[in-house]
């Protein structure tokens, strides 16, 4: 699905990415963890080509779709019923069936994208994405939870647990990330290293590593 190779990137005098492996495979969710400035959203933008690698080779195998972090990939001027037929290239009958499946019925389906609530944009973009034939293979969410209110987190969750394909998920919030993630990727110091498990079991475990350096370093 993605191999990175002793990729590296670089903003002038930083270096954000040094010499970084790995691999992600597919039908999993994958969550990237690290500090603000960790380098994050550098990574998503490699992967979906925004921005290129100094050195190294990044390949990716079949369609990405990106959802950013301020919902902007529909038309605010166009309805949600004319957004799924363009973003999808399906005609009006299915793309009513599509709005339906996400909780878009009737009237409710003809609503401007403009007017929408967070939690109702998300899913409108979602609709419009995932909702045709072509399926992206792999989709990126960049702090997917924000400004949704309980109950969106909640259809959010219990979507992406049905959802088949490979997920990557950048966010602040550790109970989303509990709940959905196989494998937190923590990025730190210019390189990734990649947990089986949820938020919990990652950060439980890079406690212990911790604890057990500084230990090490007392008895050097």
């Amino acid at each position: 699905m993605i191999e990175f190779n002793k990729v590296k990137k670089s903003f002038q005098y930083k270096i954000v990415l040094h010499d970084v492996n790995f691999v992600i495979e597919k039908s999993s969710i994958f969550a990237f963890v690290g500090k603000n400035g960790s380098g994050k959203s550098t990574l998503l933008k490699l992967i979906y080509g925004e921005l290129k690698q100094q050195s190294g080779t990044i390949k990716t195998f079949g369609k990405i779709a990106h959802i950013n972090q301020d919902l902007s990939n529909l038309d605010k001027s166009k309805n949600i019923i004319e957004n799924i037929m363009t973003v999808s290239g399906c005609l009006k009958h299915d793309a009513h069936m599509i709005a339906a499946n996400f909780g878009f019925r009737g009237d409710a389906s003809m609503q401007k994208v403009r007017t929408l609530s967070g939690g109702e944009l998300l899913k409108a973009t979602l609709a419009a994405i995932l909702g045709g034939n072509n399926q992206p293979d792999l989709l990126i969410l960049d702090e997917p939870t924000n400004n949704l209110d309980v109950k969106t987190v909640n259809w959010l969750e219990n979507f992406l647990l049905d959802f088949e394909n490979t997920v990557i998920i950048v966010s602040h919030n550790r109970h989303f990330l509990n709940k959905v993630c196989t494998h937190i990727c923590d990025v730190d110091f210019g390189q990734i290293s990649m947990y089986l498990g949820n938020y919990d079991f990652w950060y439980e475990t890079s406690q212990l590593m911790a604890r057990q350096q500084k230990d090490q370093n007392k008895k050097a």
